[in-house]
C-alpha cells in the first residue's frame, strides 16, 4: 500500500460524511461508496489504528497509545532465523528396525518423550523425512508446548528445523538408538540456535523477538510492532502509522471510564460533596438540638418564674381583700 492514510484523508467530509447544524451526521452514500471502492485501506486508517508498510515482507502487527502517527523509517541489521540441527550423511534405501528406530529430541527447550519410528524399508530420504516430522510433531510433550519442526532430506542428510524464529528457537537430539548415528546421521548433539530480528524504527534501536520488531520506549515508534518475514538487511522503507478517529475516540472514552479516570474523579468529587452536605446536616441537627434544649430550659425557667409571680399575686390579692374598709374606720372614729 502506498501513501500515508491520514495524509490521504484528513477529515470525514472527504469521504462523504458531514456534520449538520443540529449535530447529527449526514452520509453521502455515493461519495462514500466511491472512496471505499478505490481506497479501502486508507478508509480503515481513518477509523482504526493501522500501519501501512511500504515493504511487502513487513507486516503491521500492533501499536500502543504512545505510538506517534507518522511515517516511521525501518532499517534491518539482522534477519530472524530458526534453530536447526543438520545430520550427517545417510544412504538409501534404509531399513528402520529395532536398532535405529528410537530417539529423543528437544525443541525450543522442550524435551520429547522417546520417539519411535515406524519400522520398514524407506526407499528415499523424503519418505523418511516425512515419517520423522510426523512422529516428532505428534509427540505429546512437544504438542502440549506448541513446539513443532520441519524435517527435510537435503541431498544426502536430514535437517530438522524448528518452526519458531528467534533466540528461543533450537533443536537438540538428547538420546539415540544403537545404530542411529551410523545409519540416519543423527548423534547426541545441539544444533544451531535461531536469531532474533534486529534493527531500528525511526532511527532508534528497536526490540527484536523472533520476527517481531517493537519500537523502544521513549521513541516516536514506541509500541509499534511489525513482523519482518524476510528480505535483505538495510533500509526497508517505512511504516505509515495512523491512530484513526475511532481509535482516538476509544482512547478518550477509556480515559474517562478507567479506574481513577475522569469519571471516577468527578464521581468521587460529587460523592465527597454529598458526604460534606451530610456532615453539615448532622452539625445543623446537633445545633438545633442544643438550641431547642436551651429554649426549653429558658421556657421552663420563665414558666417557673410566672408561677412564682402568680403565687405572689394571689397572696397579695388575699391580703388586700382582708384589709378593713377605710370608710368603716372613719365612721367608727366618729
Amino acid at each position: 500500500v502506498e501513501g500515508f492514510a491520514q495524509t490521504t484523508f484528513s477529515s470525514l467530509s472527504e469521504i462523504g460524511i458531514t456534520t449538520q447544524s443540529d449535530g447529527t451526521l449526514n452520509v453521502d452514500s455515493g461519495d462514500l461508496d466511491a472512496v471505499l471502492a478505490s481506497n479501502f485501506d486508507e478508509i480503515v486508517g481513518m477509523f482504526a489504528a493501522v500501519g501501512f508498510p511500504s515493504d511487502d515482507n513487513i507486516d503491521f502487527v500492533s501499536s500502543s497509545d504512545e505510538t506517534a502517527g507518522a511515517s516511521h523509517a525501518i532499517n534491518i541489521s539482522q534477519i530472524a532465523t530458526q534453530g536447526q540441527l543438520v545430520g550427517a550423511a545417510a544412504g538409501f534405501p534404509l531399513d528402520i528396525d529395532d536398532d535405529n528406530d528410537a530417539l529423543t529430541i528437544k525443541v525450543d527447550g522442550v524435551t520429547s518423550n522417546s520417539i519411535t519410528l515406524t519400522q520398514g524399508t524407506y526407499a528415499n530420504g523424503a519418505d523418511l523425512a516425512a515419517e520423522l516430522q510426523a512422529r516428532i510433531n505428534g509427540d505429546a510433550a512437544l504438542a502440549a508446548a506448541g513446539a513443532k519442526v520441519t524435517v527435510e532430506f537435503n541431498t544426502d542428510h536430514f535437517e530438522i528445523t524448528s518452526d519458531r524464529y528467534g533466540s528461543a528457537s533450537n533443536v537438540e537430539v538428547t538420546a539415540i538408538d544403537t545404530n542411529t548415528t551410523a545409519e540416519l546421521g543423527f548423534s547426541v548433539a545441539t544444533g544451531t540456535g535461531g536469531l532474533d530480528v534486529a534493527g531500528t524504527i525511526g532511527g532508534v534501536a528497536a526490540i527484536g523477538s523472533g520476527q517481531l520488531l517493537t519500537g523502544s520506549v521513549g521513541s516516536d515508534g514506541e509500541g509499534l510492532q511489525i513482523r519482518i518475514q524476510g528480505g535483505a538487511t538495510g533500509d526497508r522503507g517505512t511504516v505509515d502509522f495512523s491512530q484513526g478517529i475511532a481509535y482516538q475516540l476509544n482512547t478518550m472514552i477509556t480515559a474517562y471510564l478507567e479506574a481513577d479516570g475522569t469519571m471516577d474523579s468527578r464521581t468521587d468529587g460529587i460523592q465527597d460533596r454529598i458526604e460534606d452536605i451530610g456532615d453539615q446536616r448532622e452539625a445543623l441537627d446537633y445545633r438545633m438540638e442544643l438550641l431547642e434544649a436551651r429554649y426549653r430550659s429558658q421556657f421552663n425557667a420563665l414558666d417557673g418564674l410566672l408561677a412564682q409571680l402568680q403565687t405572689t399575686s394571689d397572696f397579695l390579692t388575699q391580703q388586700l381583700a382582708s384589709l378593713p374598709d377605710p370608710g368603716s374606720l372613719v365612721n367608727g372614729n366618729n
